[in-house]
């Protein structure tokens, strides 16, 4: 099965994706910030990463996350 880790600041959004995406018969993971997402994705390893960019509050938004992660 298939991992995807939902990145959003925003709960409604990142459940809105999730029940989406579980219709595809994905494994769903969820983050509400950067720091978060990258905690998860060196542990969950997963196949892809759906992020929002601004998360305002946050100390790591989303191209940070993605800097660090690559």
């Amino acid at each position: 099965m298939k991992k995807i880790l939902i990145v959003d600041d925003q709960i409604e959004v990142r459940e809105l994706v999730q029940v989406t995406l579980e219709i595809g018969n994905y494994q769903i993971l969820s983050a509400e910030n950067g720091q978060q997402a990258i905690e998860i994705a060196r542990v969950e390893h997963p196949d892809i990463i759906l992020m929002d960019i601004m998360m305002p509050g946050s100390d790591v938004d989303g191209l940070e996350a993605c800097r660090r992660l690559k």
